[in-house]
């Protein structure tokens, strides 16, 4: 009885012709394809394939690196009225003196500028609300005690 079935064909040639199939194999650079083999590679690709659950062991967090843009006169006047429109601001916000002032200090600013978050500027606030109050504070004692001296005289 002939059988056309290739794994027929290979089942015949694993029992009967092993040794004469495998150097052939290996002088022609052919990866065996005997029933035995077969079930030997994939038996190796499902235990690799099992031994990578995930990807983690491959993956390397990278740094992030903030984009600087560089300045021209187009993109910060972009930038500009993006802000204006954003926040509802007023154009004359662009006129005011402590805007003026921030963007002096802004602009000598060698590698950008760092804003920092609500939590930041909020503590900053206290900060300079209280020291300000502290200097309210001496300098009106120093007027109490100017006007004190200025009284005996």
């Amino acid at each position: 009885v002939i059988v056309a079935k290739a794994t027929t064909c290979r089942h015949h040639i694993e029992a009967n012709h092993k040794v004469e199939y495998l150097s052939w194999a290996a002088m022609n650079r052919f990866m065996s394809m005997l029933p035995g083999d077969t079930k030997h590679h994939n038996a190796e690709a499902k235990a690799g394939a099992e031994a990578q659950l995930t990807l983690d062991s491959y993956l390397q967090q990278q740094p992030i690196e903030e984009c600087i843009v560089p300045y021209t006169d187009p993109v910060f006047c972009k930038a500009m009225i993006e802000w204006l429109v954003s926040t509802d601001q007023p154009i004359q916000a662009l006129e005011h003196p402590a805007f003026q002032n921030m963007m002096n200090i802004a602009a000598h600013a060698k590698d950008g500028v760092k804003i920092p978050n609500r939590k930041q500027t909020r503590q900053e606030i206290v900060n300079m609300f209280k020291a300000q109050l502290s200097e309210l504070h001496n300098h009106l004692n120093v007027c109490i005690l100017y006007m004190e001296f200025t009284d005996f005289i």
